[in-house]
């Protein structure tokens, strides 16, 4: 894992975020049947290799942004994070020096980290995405608010859920490797 696996990470949210973005700006100009989708995706898509460039720019640019965005809000917000209470800060304060330690504690907690932000992310949009589809769908008389409403809710629980248990499994991760580190340090202190 490295500035590779974090470039992908935030365009991914970018290209969430610009799903939505793009389903709420037909909405609000009117282009609401399928055909008429269907045809931009056809336009867009002849434009090729030019409008790809740009919208990996922007997505990119867009995903900072959110990630940045949720995270203000995850560390505002009381409890959507979970925490260790008062030994949070300490084992923040051991991360860098335990993920100098090893390779592969510092690779696993990336991997962590990474997959946190983008559910941290994911949570914002998929159900706007979820609810904006699924608001064209009932336009087009293929779908029923009702299913809509029962589908939205349970995609944000579901990817809160699980943001949840990524962030805890970090927290565990870090604490055991703490906890490990610490007991070794002792080990080789009564050796030496």
């Amino acid at each position: 894992m490295g500035s590779t696996a974090l470039i992908v990470e935030i365009l991914i949210i970018g290209a969430q975020t610009l799903t939505w973005l793009t389903l709420l700006f037909l909405i609000c100009i009117g282009v609401n049947d399928a055909n008429s989708i269907q045809q931009l995706v056809t336009n867009v898509g002849e434009a090729g290799s030019a409008f790809s460039f740009v919208a990996l720019a922007v997505a990119y640019t867009v995903g900072l942004v959110v990630d940045a965005g949720t995270a203000l809000v995850a560390d505002k917000v009381p409890n959507f994070q979970p925490s260790f209470k008062d030994r949070t800060l300490r084992l923040r304060a051991v991360d860098a020096k335990l993920r100098l330690s090893t390779f592969e504690v510092y690779s696993e907690l990336q991997g962590i980290q990474f997959q946190s932000r983008l559910l941290r992310s994911s949570l914002f949009n998929l159900p706007l995405i979820v609810f904006l589809s699924g608001y064209l769908l009932v336009l087009n008389d293929q779908c029923s608010w009702l299913v809509v409403c029962l589908i939205v809710p349970f995609v944000a629980i579901s990817t809160y859920y699980a943001y949840r248990r990524r962030a805890s499994r970090y927290l565990r991760t870090l604490e055991l490797t703490y906890t490990e580190h610490i007991s070794s340090q002792s080990n080789g202190s009564t050796k030496g």
